[in-house]
């Protein structure tokens, strides 16, 4: 089952992706645009783009775990999959994490040897019965990806003075979607899509975050650190979120949602005291900006949460119109005539 809500969020995001990665390459870019640093109070624009993929693997979740029951698939196949997922992620951001500290000391450049890790995997990841080539030389091809690979890892050379061999180090962006999804994807599966379970886990994990960030935050030692993305909690909760998000829209999707609304906008309005109007980083006036990141966005990310949650049903998305005050409201008819998603049948 595919929503052509969550492909088009999916590839704006991808998009957005490619766009945010070349900003270090260019110059005068607005503060906002760029990632924050670690002793700065905000979130710029690059810092929102990686979590919403995150929540994105996390709605598509359910969708996949019932598509393959509908094919009669069992827990333990599904389950088989999901490891083979994740570990596939795991190794590709394994290699691609380490090309980043690789030396130039090696046998072949540090260009070739990136350009070896892509074409081993395109060998080993492609999916070969759907391409023309005769189903006798696929076992060869994903052999001769391995082999590229294992021939990658015995002539690495990394560090400053090409000392050290590959290291997990921070796992990389796809090795740190591959433990979100391996934790969500089997404890939303044995839990069988129960949206309790997977919203006390979110707690859990929200819970993790905030203690890593403390002042009693337990040291990671030994294999703990190995399972660092899952145990600080943060990167998994992104994905946590997107399974509760889906859940609840196939629990009231058909119900009548007047109080959900006002909830969220009971919620809007709490979040735009809290965060006030005035900046208070000198960063940002050197910029010319006068307002905090979070002013700019809170009310429209409030908007486009009512214009995603609104599409459930044409009577529910004229309620989300009357839910954005006046002063806001063509900011959301322009995302309305913009992305224009289909509704959902009632």
């Amino acid at each position: 089952m595919r929503l052509a809500s969550i492909d088009i969020l999916r590839a704006l995001t991808m998009v957005l992706m490619i766009w945010v990665n070349d900003f270090w390459s260019l110059i005068d870019i607005p503060k906002w645009l760029t990632h924050a640093s670690a002793t700065e109070d905000y979130m710029g624009f690059s810092d929102v783009i990686f979590p919403l993929f995150l929540f994105i693997v996390g709605l598509s979740i359910p969708l996949a775990v019932q598509h393959r029951f509908d094919k009669k698939d069992s827990s333990a196949i599904i389950a088989k999959h999901i490891l083979i997922r994740s570990l596939s992620l795991l190794v590709i951001g394994l290699y691609m994490v380490n090309y980043e500290t690789a030396h130039e000391n090696m046998i072949v450049s540090k260009s070739v040897w990136s350009l070896l890790m892509a074409i081993a995997v395109v060998l080993i990841w492609t999916n070969w019965k759907r391409s023309p080539v005769d189903q006798k030389w696929h076992l060869y091809l994903q052999a001769a990806g391995y082999l590229i690979l294992v021939f990658l890892a015995f002539i690495y050379k990394g560090g400053e003075n090409g000392e050290l061999w590959m290291t997990t180090q921070w796992w990389g962006i796809l090795g740190l979607i591959g433990w979100a999804y391996l934790l969500n994807a089997l404890v939303y599966l044995y839990a069988k899509g129960n949206l309790w379970i997977m919203a006390l886990l979110w707690i859990v994990l929200n819970g993790l975050a905030v203690l890593t960030h403390s002042a009693f935050a337990p040291k990671l030692d030994g294999l703990l650190v190995y399972l660092s993305p899952i145990l600080t909690g943060a990167i998994p909760a992104f994905t946590t979120a997107g399974i509760v998000a889906t859940l609840l829209f196939k629990k009231l999707r058909h119900k009548d949602l007047k109080w959900f609304y006002a909830t969220l906008f009971g919620l809007g309005l709490i979040y735009s005291v809290r965060t006030g109007h005035k900046t208070h980083l000198g960063d940002f006036k050197n910029s010319g900006n006068t307002f905090l990141v979070s002013h700019m966005y809170r009310y429209r990310i409030y908007i486009i949460c009512c214009f995603i949650l609104c599409r459930g049903s044409k009577k529910d998305h004229e309620l989300g119109q009357n839910y954005c005050t006046r002063r806001y409201r063509n900011t959301y008819l322009l995302y309305d005539s913009l992305f224009n998603l289909p509704y959902a049948q009632s």
